[in-house]
C-alpha cells in the first residue's frame, strides 16, 4: 500500500513545490502591479478574462478538438527521446519544455505505473494540464498589455487596453487550447513591456 502511494505523494510534492516557489513571486508581482497600474480595475479584468478562458477548457477531451493542438502523445514522445536523437516537430522546442513542466506530475505518475497516460482519465488530465499552460500565458498577455498601455498612455488606458485584449475572440479561443499561438504571443508581449520601458525612459525597471 505504501509503495502504491509513493507515486501520488511524489506528484503532490511536485505541485506543492511549484506552489511554494510561485507564491512569493506572485505576491511581488501583485505589489508591483498595484504601484504601476490601475490595479483594482486590472485585477477584475484579469480575473474575468481567466474565468472566460477556462470556460470550455474541457471541450473535446480526451479527443483532439483544436487544429494542430499539442496533445499529450507529442509531449511524451519528445520526453522519451529527451528532445534529441532526431526529434522534431512543427512547433519550436521551448513550448514542449513548458508543457513537460505543466504535465510533469502526470508524467511522473505514468512512469511509476500509477496513472497511465494511455487511459481516458490520464490522457484527459494531461490535455487539461497542457491547456492550463495557455490559460496562464493568456493572463500574462492581459497584464503585459496593461503595462505597455499604462507606460504609454496612462493607467486608465492600461486597464481598458487589457479589457479589449481579453475580449478578443481569437484570443479567447486559443487561450483554452494547447496550441502555441497564445504562448508565443505571451513571450512577445513580455518583450514589449521591456521595449516600451526602454523607449519611454531608457530603463528596464
Amino acid at each position: 500500500m505504501l509503495f502504491r502511494s509513493i507515486g501520488w505523494l511524489l506528484a503532490a510534492w511536485l505541485l506543492i513545490t511549484a506552489a511554494v516557489w510561485a507564491w512569493p513571486r506572485l505576491v511581488r508581482l501583485t505589489r508591483f502591479l498595484s504601484a504601476e497600474t490601475a490595479w483594482p480595475a486590472l485585477a477584475w479584468v484579469v480575473g474575468i478574462s481567466t474565468a472566460l478562458n477556462l470556460v470550455g477548457i474541457w471541450w473535446g477531451v480526451p479527443a483532439r478538438w483544436a487544429v494542430i493542438e499539442l496533445v499529450p502523445q507529442f509531449v511524451t514522445t519528445a520526453v522519451e527521446q529527451r528532445f534529441m536523437h532526431g526529434w522534431f516537430d512543427w512547433y519550436p522546442p521551448v513550448h514542449f519544455y513548458v508543457l513537460t513542466l505543466a504535465e510533469s506530475p502526470l508524467l511522473l505518475l505514468d512512469a511509476l505505473g500509477r496513472l497511465s497516460l494511455t487511459t481516458t482519465l490520464g490522457y484527459g488530465l494531461a490535455m487539461i494540464a497542457g491547456r492550463l499552460a495557455s490559460v496562464a500565458a493568456a493572463a500574462g498577455i492581459v497584464v503585459a498589455t496593461a503595462l505597455c498601455a499604462t507606460d504609454t498612455f496612462g493607467k486608465r488606458a492600461g486597464w481598458i487596453a487589457a479589457a479589449v485584449m481579453a475580449l478578443n475572440a481569437p484570443f479567447v479561443y486559443y487561450a483554452k487550447t494547447a496550441n502555441v499561438d497564445v504562448p508565443w504571443v505571451w513571450w512577445a508581449a513580455l518583450s514589449l513591456v521591456f521595449y516600451v520601458r526602454i523607449w519611454r525612459g531608457g530603463s528596464t525597471v
